[in-house]
């Protein structure tokens, strides 16, 4: 996708950019595969950032810079070592209301009508903002909680 967008406007800049999404998602599904995760991801998920991706075609306007600045802070975030929540194990009220409006909402995407493509979209990509910006303070605080229930 994001070659298909780049590709006839700078063929090496979107070489470059769509290579830097796919090291940092080889990166992070390696990262996943070597070390265990006991209930925390360290990064974003590849699969929620592949949605977020695939989220912004579905909207009609795409603006050229905020694409690219979107895939830079997602590859940026599949990367670093901050930890997201696992859901396998939800066990506060957040994470479970967050796994069903997750799930409900990837499904809406998958088999609702074309014109609620849109707002659908534009629902998920500020859903995963917010994910982004509040997901390591949720994981830490779940973390802490879980700490202190074992001494």
């Amino acid at each position: 996708l994001i070659l298909y967008s780049f590709y006839p406007i700078d063929q090496y800049f979107a070489l470059l950019l769509a290579g830097m999404y796919l090291f940092a998602a080889g990166f992070r599904l390696s990262r996943f595969m070597l070390s265990p995760t006991h209930g925390f991801f360290h990064g974003m998920p590849s699969p929620v950032a592949a949605t977020y991706i695939a989220a912004w075609y579905m909207l009609p306007d795409l603006d050229p810079t905020l694409f690219v600045i979107n895939v830079a802070l997602i590859s940026t975030v599949m990367v670093v070592n901050l930890p997201y929540t696992a859901m396998k194990k939800a066990t506060t009220l957040f994470q479970k209301l967050n796994f069903i409006f997750t799930v409900s909402l990837m499904l809406l995407l998958t088999y609702s009508p074309n014109r609620w493509m849109e707002p659908l979209a534009t629902i998920w990509i500020y859903f995963i903002f917010y994910f982004i910006v509040f997901g390591p303070y949720n994981a830490r605080l779940t973390f802490k909680q879980q700490q202190e229930n074992t001494i």
